[in-house]
């Protein structure tokens, strides 16, 4: 059996009694003398004090929140929960809310008849300083004993990973979302962002663009396409528009979309990341840039390039992408260490990058190994490279090697230096190949050091 009670006073306090299922009752034989039963009194009963009314935020900010005609007013964390002692669960409430940035709300009227449906959704309109409106859910539950459970949460959190300033609107309507304002032109929120979609006359779909305050000259933000916020997975391209004749800046955006986990389950969660993510696992400092951009650059980094130290993560866009969108790395605290061929990152794979310093050095790589048999000097080099990459070869020497391009096909030419004669080789082909002056083996134990072209180095 339940049943409540009120403590009629300044704080108030629901009592359950609940009768559990045990001890059973001890049955009286017919002639026992009730003296002669040695029983021990058991309880049998579970009396629970709980609060009349909880109120519970699944916001990912700090809450404040007032009764009218109560003393209750107070801020709740993010996430946390506060009973309501003096608050009446017999009569309604007129609950009060705010949150940063969003300070006009119309009170809330709470009822325990409004409670006897099965988990009623109240939405509330909540606007900003620029009485931008932002709509979100307040869901009254009865728990056992009649106290009230209200929880407040937000239709959409929109979380962006991406780097960079991301503005957002409900497509066809005219204004920005609610709670967005200069400092989001400028910088990424570092808190997730509350959605609704406040215009029910509009579709309910989504668009986004860069901030207007972000790298000032790099062009105009345009909206992007709009997107859908129940589809779990979707890639965007957002633009900012050049001047002149001069093509966009695109950045590639992907959107994630779950809902929460436990109690934020009615929370969908909208995350926003870059396409590519580069991780630095090595020992070394390293800069990346788009291979357009270092043709001509040897061993200076040109403007935009990124940087990453040892065990970093940096977020990554390609500045052109109407040129090849291929990745070179060099060793940033290597003064001497030039740029890399170009190598593709948009698909799964797993291969060596050959870089090489001024003195045709190569660095950062173990991948398979060159020997020569001959007691003259060979030379040998990738089909299709530039001369500047060829690489000497010594008598009896060994030498580690990897592809310095990537993207071109594994082919080796090798020759007698100075005989202007050279055999190619492709390199995925098993066996023999044609007769050449030059006898090449594959190194399972090659030198993971730096080694000159004509030399090992120390």
């Amino acid at each position: 059996m339940l049943s409540y009670f009120i403590c009629r006073g300044i704080w108030k306090e629901i009592q359950r009694f609940k009768r559990e299922g045990y001890p059973e009752d001890a049955p009286l034989h017919e002639g026992a003398q009730a003296k002669g039963l040695n029983v021990m009194p058991q309880p049998a009963h579970t009396l629970t004090i709980m609060y009349p009314v909880m109120l519970v935020n699944l916001l990912p900010c700090d809450l404040s929140y007032q009764v009218k005609n109560t003393p209750a007013k107070g801020n709740i964390k993010a996430g946390k929960s506060v009973p309501l002692y003096t608050a009446d669960p017999e009569k309604a409430l007129d609950l009060g809310i705010s949150i940063e940035n969003f300070v006009f709300c119309d009170n809330i009227r709470i009822s325990r008849r409004l409670s006897m449906i099965e988990h009623p959704i109240i939405h509330v309109e909540l606007q900003d300083n620029k009485r931008r409106s932002l709509i979100i859910n307040v869901k009254v539950s009865v728990k056992p004993g009649g106290s009230l459970r209200v929880s407040i949460y937000a239709p959409y959190w929109m979380i962006n990973n991406t780097g960079i300033p991301l503005v957002f609107k409900q497509e066809a309507v005219p204004h920005d979302m609610a709670g967005q304002f200069d400092e989001h032109e400028m910088a990424r929120s570092l808190t997730p962002l509350l959605f609704s979609f406040s215009d029910r006359d509009a579709p309910t779909r989504c668009q986004m663009r860069i901030g207007k305050g972000y790298q000032p000259g790099s062009g105009k933000p345009v909206w992007s396409n709009s997107f859908s916020l129940d589809s779990p997975r979707e890639f965007k391209r957002v633009h900012a528009r050049q001047g002149g004749s001069r093509p966009d800046k695109v950045y590639d955006i992907g959107i994630d979309v779950r809902f929460g986990q436990g109690r934020y389950r009615d929370t969908r969660v909208v995350t926003l990341a870059t396409r590519y993510q580069l991780e630095n696992r090595t020992q070394h400092t390293l800069a990346f840039s788009q291979r357009h951009f270092v043709r001509e650059q040897d061993t200076n980094n040109p403007e935009g390039a990124l940087t990453a130290m040892p065990g970093a993560l940096v977020l990554f866009h390609w500045a052109r992408t109407d040129l090849d969108q291929l990745m070179c790395i060099r060793l940033n605290d290597v003064s001497h260490c030039k740029w890399s061929g170009g190598f593709k990152i948009d698909q799964d794979d797993s291969f060596h990058v050959n870089m090489r310093s001024l003195s045709g050095c190569s660095f950062f790589h173990r991948h398979s190994g060159l020997t020569t048999y001959q007691r003259c000097l060979s030379t040998f080099y990738q089909c299709g490279t530039e001369d500047r990459l060829r690489t000497i070869l010594q008598p009896k020497q060994s030498v580690p090697y990897s592809w310095d391009e990537p993207t071109l096909l594994p082919e080796l030419s090798v020759g007698v230096m100075g005989s202007g004669s050279y055999t190619h080789y492709h390199m995925q082909d098993l066996g023999g190949g044609d007769r050449a002056s030059t006898t090449i083996t594959p190194s399972t134990s090659c030198s993971h050091t730096p080694f000159a072209g004509n030399r090992p180095l120390s």
